[in-house]
């Protein structure tokens, strides 16, 4: 009797714009005041046969495995050498094929079932990362970069990943859905595989001292609002600040790692999820003209509006260095 096994092995498997602006016109609303000091501009699946012969049930080790009497009478058969041989190759082939099956489910669960990337229709009016909102088994980025979507999938800020100027220049919008209701965790890890099969994203990583800030309350207190159980996470910028819904302050220490360049580490010792909305407009007179303006002005208003501010340090952090990054694969 002839067998044939059949092993599939996958395709694929599962890893505020650049420069300052010199003019800007917070008066008409083109830009927010965040987004002006951000950085802008930095095959089918193979199948393969494997076939062996079995030989005849008479009293191989199949006929002893199951009947200890053979059909000679009461003695028991002895295992032969090409009977443990034969032994071993199933008990080999059975493990390989279970490594085979298993390894499959698994790439396919962190793989997105579809995804769509198209450059970018439009832009998200004071976001300079675009839009990204995510339910259960579907995540929409609109306006993105490449760099974006880094940030996203693998949690890291803006000062974290390093690489060409492709992770800024161009924009997209991205669909992608799963084939179950997938949780967040679950999609940023399908976000990781999207980015090495469609951007054939390639990467190492390095530890650096940077000079950061860290994120803590002040002596008089916080005064953020503990966010209801049921909220949904949302955070929208204006013109002149930002309006945030059920937000971690890491989330919040990550957003403002992009405006002001530099790592933001969150030592508040918040946890749980906080609403909250700050202004710039009561805390300037003049739009900022440079990087140190404009961090003046943003702790005057981190104080003032939520009892937080930023103090300046030094932290090692780990570096993404961007070896290959390519324009998206088509659809």
């Amino acid at each position: 009797m002839t067998r044939s096994i059949r092993l599939v092995a996958s395709s694929s498997s599962p890893v505020l714009r650049a420069g300052y602006e010199t003019k800007m016109n917070v008066e008409k609303h083109e830009c927010s005041l965040l987004e002006v000091f951000s950085d802008a501009g930095s095959t089918p699946a193979a199948s393969t046969n494997f076939s062996h012969k079995e030989p005849a049930p008479t009293c191989g080790f199949f006929c002893c495995q199951h009947n200890p009497r053979n059909r000679h009478g009461s003695r028991r058969v002895s295992v032969s050498e090409r009977d443990k041989h034969m032994m071993r190759n199933h008990l080999l082939l059975g493990t390989m094929l279970l490594a085979v099956s298993v390894g499959e489910k698994s790439a396919a669960a962190q793989e997105f079932a579809v995804a769509s990337i198209r450059p970018s229709s439009e832009s998200v009016k004071f976001e300079s990362d675009g839009e990204t909102k995510v339910e259960p088994g579907i995540v929409r980025m609109h306006d993105v970069t490449i760099e974006t979507c880094i940030k996203w999938a693998y949690r890291v800020q803006k000062s974290q990943v390093s690489g060409p100027g492709l992770l800024t220049s161009e924009r997209y919008d991205i669909t992608a859905k799963a084939d179950d209701a997938a949780g967040d965790e679950q999609m940023r890890l399908m976000m990781r595989a999207l980015l090495k099969e469609r951007f054939s994203l390639a990467f190492h990583t390095e530890k650096k001292e940077l000079h950061s800030f860290a994120l803590v309350v002040t002596k008089g207190g916080t005064k953020l609002k503990q966010a209801l159980p049921d909220e949904v996470p949302f955070r929208q910028n204006s013109a002149m600040g930002t309006s945030a819904r059920a937000t971690t302050m890491q989330e919040f220490a990550d957003f403002l790692s992009g405006p002001v360049e530099k790592p933001v580490v969150d030592k508040t010792e918040l946890t749980g999820r906080w609403d909250f909305s700050f202004d710039f407009t009561k805390y300037m007179t003049d739009p900022p003209k440079g990087i140190d303006d404009f961090l003046r002005v943003l702790n005057m208003t981190l104080q003032g509006e939520l009892g937080l501010k930023l103090d300046p340090e030094k932290d090692v952090v780990d570096v993404m260095v961007i070896d290959h990054v390519t324009k998206p694969s088509a659809n």
